[in-house]
């Protein structure tokens, strides 16, 4: 349903990174400081390696982090449209795509093969101990959506991100 590019706003690292900035709660502040969740945190940190910087995009809505779903997705305005950005465990949100993104931005469908794919790359992940999170998007036509599955329908995977993982301090060791 749609040309092959992925909503016309690059492609490759660059969109997971501005992604991951803009389905983000967390801040980095100039002086080092940092505040959010620690994995919104380092996920700005790796946007920021990646060459993200403020994405410039204005969040019109957010559905929080559901514990049960699995997922969190924003829905941010820039240059007059509508995205749809969301990130989550890889079973939540892998089922809830339809295309991948290809390096230079065009779609690709994401079928049975290439889920298959991506979930060995979580397992090859996951076992080596890393805490996986998928990342998609979507560009929005119309208005924002009033409710969190009309907006995190048909989306874009735009790739993994691997991250250590370590004990929360409360957990005994």
């Amino acid at each position: 349903p749609d040309s092959g590019r992925n909503d016309d706003r690059g492609g490759g690292i660059g969109a997971l990174a501005e992604a991951m900035v803009a389905c983000n709660n967390a801040r980095l502040g100039e002086d080092g400081t940092e505040s959010g969740d620690a994995t919104e945190v380092a996920m700005l940190r790796a946007a920021g390696e990646l060459g993200a910087g403020a994405d410039g995009s204005r969040r019109r809505a957010e559905f929080h982090f559901d514990p049960v779903l699995k997922l969190m997705t924003t829905v941010d305005e820039r240059d007059g449209e509508l995205w749809a950005h969301t990130k989550g465990a890889p079973e939540a949100v892998l089922p809830r795509c339809r295309a991948r993104i290809e390096a230079d931005g065009g779609n690709a469908p994401l079928g049975n093969a290439e889920r298959e794919v991506a979930a060995a790359d979580v397992d090859r992940l996951a076992a080596q101990g890393l805490r996986v999170l998928a990342v998609a998007r979507r560009r929005l036509a119309g208005a924002v959506p009033e409710d969190r599955g009309a907006a995190e329908r048909d989306l874009v995977l735009l790739g993994l991100v691997a991250m250590i993982d370590p004990p929360r301090p409360e957990v005994a060791g």
